[in-house]
């Protein structure tokens, strides 16, 4: 992948960390992992004819390709703002090894040159994994304040009733604010 392309992919991902995601069921799950496993050893069985850093680069790509696709699928499991912000930063993490292959094939300056950019690709990767996740967060703070705030409000109106009245207002404001 050139520069270029690594650099719409890391956004494409870091998007995701906030994009919604349905959860999946364990089966869901496990077979997502067992399919990234398949892929993967298709994908190495490819490299095999290859020789020397192309293999090596070969290899190092099925591995991100598998390690994206688990972390993507434990993502969409768990379906937490976190763990889609970990499978940006593991898929993150799987594509800064493959770059580095890469950039042995280089030497002198052009290599130093290639293992900064790949360094520099992780951690933006990484730091808008890292913003998106925080900002998930917040919402989800903010909106459990406002529903805090609103049950409040409606615990206070069910004050001026009595009896079961009284009661069964303070049971409807705590289903209602899932309390």
């Amino acid at each position: 992948m050139n520069h270029f392309t690594h650099l719409i992919v890391a956004a494409a991902a870091a998007i995701a960390v906030i994009a919604p995601v349905g959860a999946m069921t364990s089966a869901e799950y496990k077979a997502a992992r067992e399919r990234a496993d398949t892929q993967y050893k298709t994908e190495v069985e490819r490299c095999k004819p290859l020789g020397g850093n192309k293999r090596d680069v070969c290899i190092k790509d099925a591995k991100a390709a598998r390690d994206k696709a688990k972390a993507d699928a434990r993502a969409e499991y768990k379906n937490t703002s976190r763990a889609r912000a970990e499978a940006v930063e593991d898929t993150a993490e799987a594509r800064y090894r493959a770059a580095k292959e890469r950039c042995d094939a280089l030497s002198g300056n052009a290599k130093d040159v290639c293992i900064e950019r790949a360094k520099a690709d992780k951690e933006r990767a990484e730091a808008t994994a890292t913003e998106r996740r925080r900002v998930a967060e917040a919402h989800t703070k903010a909106d459990r304040e406002k529903r805090d705030a609103e049950y409040r409000v409606a615990r206070e109106k069910c004050d001026d009733l009595s009896g079961d009245a009284k009661e069964r207002c303070v049971e409807e404001a705590r289903v209602r604010f899932g309390k």
